[in-house]
């Protein structure tokens, strides 16, 4: 609370790291990380996003083309970021669950239905970037939701629809099958 009222400084760092393995889980899409300094943010994915969060707050003017060294720089930083992370993770932290708790984390939205996170990097610019399939994940969340609501004939549109797009995405496979 005393950093949030700015009543003591923030930590001495670098920066931050942050990861999302959700699109190349579900989706088979590449996966995000983000290196977030004090004044920037750097995206790492198949295309690249710089920010000057401290101008851009709202981070509406991409500069990663503009600004290639500062983009370098920070990419060294979250490379290292990463393998400190990866130093640092426990032998076992992967564990099995049982179908039940699977289900039970599913439900929550912690469990990927599908997927294809097969080796490699979690970032792979052979595969998409998730920026350019933002109005899929959203017709795709709200056909899951109608599912669930009992709305099959709408589910089964909106899953139809998607199916156009990409055929063979082991997400919108699963959940058509569940629709």
């Amino acid at each position: 609370a005393k950093l949030v009222r700015g009543d003591i400084a923030p930590l001495p760092r670098q920066g931050v790291l942050a990861e999302s393995h959700i699109p190349r889980l579900e989706f088979g899409w590449s996966g995000l990380r983000a290196w977030v300094g004090r004044d920037t943010k750097l995206i790492q994915a198949p295309r690249p996003e710089f920010y000057e969060t401290s101008t851009d707050p709202a981070e509406q003017h991409d500069l990663a083309a503009r600004k290639q060294s500062d983009v370098s720089r920070q990419l060294i930083q979250l490379g290292s970021a990463v393998e400190a992370a990866e130093r640092q993770a426990p032998a076992n932290a992967e564990q099995s669950v049982s179908a039940e708790q699977q289900e039970v984390l599913r439900s929550l939205g912690y469990v990927a239905s599908g997927g294809r996170s097969g080796p490699g990097d979690l970032v792979d610019p052979s595969l998409v970037d998730p920026k350019d399939r933002a109005t899929f994940a959203v017709l795709f969340d709200e056909a899951v939701l109608a599912t669930q609501a009992g709305r099959a004939a709408e589910s089964l549109a909106a899953f139809t629809k998607l199916r156009a797009i990409e055929p063979d995405n082991p997400a919108l496979l699963f959940e058509l099958g569940q629709a």
